[in-house]
């Protein structure tokens, strides 16, 4: 017997609830599932400015991040980027928010689209997130940067989860 999670319910991301959903597993490995669907909860979002993210983490896909959400949290000292962010969103309240959205797309054009901004705008809150942070967003090592102290800033507000 193979235990799986249902679909999400009519309306759920109108609902603003989250979710992490564990792996589909055999009813013997029923605890170690939950274990991972727990960490996957400390991955999602509000997807709202202040929060943007998904709002479901699937354990399956969130790979090398549910090791990141079972040993990060808020005991954890953070690190110079989750600081720099931080520091960084006190004068740019709008800055986690187009970081996410610059990172998620293949290009300053489309990420603009996503961000419903001009290209031009969009680059110049880029060249001001740079100097703020201090390290080149654009290449693919300050797209994983951004990324991962996105993650960790969200990691460091959550509770760690016992096994």
């Amino acid at each position: 017997m193979r235990i799986t999670a249902a679909d999400a319910p009519a309306g759920w991301s109108d609902q603003g609830l989250r979710a992490g959903v564990g792996p589909s597993v055999s009813a013997d490995d029923l605890p170690r599932a939950g274990y991972l669907a727990r960490l996957a909860l400390r991955l999602t979002a509000e997807d709202s400015e202040a929060d943007p993210g998904p709002r479901i983490v699937l354990a399956d896909q969130a790979g090398g991040l549910l090791e990141l959400a079972a040993c990060v949290g808020p005991e954890t000292v953070k690190n110079p980027d989750v600081a720099a962010l931080e520091d960084a969103l006190q004068g740019a309240p709008w800055l986690v928010a187009t970081l996410w959205g610059f990172v998620g797309e293949p290009s300053v054009r489309a990420a603009a689209t996503r961000l419903r901004v001009h290209h031009s705008t969009l680059q110049e809150r880029l060249v001001l997130a740079e100097r703020m942070l201090g390290w080149d967003l654009r290449s693919s090592h300050g797209r994983l940067r951004v990324q991962l102290a996105i993650v960790l800033r969200r990691l460091h507000s959550v509770p760690l989860v016992l096994q």
